[in-house]
């Protein structure tokens, strides 16, 4: 497809006014190879131009499909376990420094966490607002604001308090 020289200059302005680059491609009905060698300016039958700028499209992330997620998991767990094999073969010879002994119990100690923590998080959406095998009746309601729960939590320290202090123990009770 033979462009004109009006119609370059508007794919070029339309680019460098922040236009979608699908909706140029859409309202110009052109491929996107064609519209990048317009912003090249290379077009051929036409003399050179500056070329624009390219800009980083910015594509709004799509949250990840459950068996993305799993995958995703599952290769967290296999890098993990490669991980801690590695180390424990290191710790295994004879003659390991000091140095690399530490970085490796560091090494595994962030492991660990990391792990926990893609455990919880990996639950908390298996669940998806469920409970974790709790009984839903002990599950308080979230509080609506602070001081809601502010006074909530002191009335449940006192009764706390109140049942654990015995009338015959000397100093309980007594403030």
């Amino acid at each position: 497809m033979l462009l004109s020289s009006e119609q370059i200059a508007r794919i070029r302005q339309q680019y460098a006014d922040g236009v979608a680059v699908a909706a140029i491609r859409a309202g110009h009905g052109v491929s996107q190879a064609t519209l990048y060698m317009c912003l090249g300016g290379k077009v051929p039958g036409q003399p050179p131009l500056p070329p624009i700028p390219r800009r980083q499209e910015r594509k709004t992330p799509r949250p990840a499909a459950p068996s993305d997620r799993r995958s995703l998991v599952a290769r967290l767990w296999n890098a993990a376990g490669r991980q801690v094999a590695e180390i424990e073969q290191r710790l295994g010879r004879d003659g390991s420094a000091a140095g690399e002994r530490e970085s490796d119990a560091r090494m595994l100690a962030m492991l660990v966490k990391t792990l926990r923590e893609l455990s919880a998080l990996d639950e908390a959406h298996a669940d998806s607002g469920a409970h974790n095998g709790t009984d839903p009746e002990d599950d308080d309601a979230v509080p609506r604001d602070i001081d809601e729960f502010r006074s909530e939590l002191a009335r449940r320290i006192e009764a706390f308090v109140r049942s654990r202090t015995a009338p015959g123990i000397p100093g309980a009770g007594e403030e």
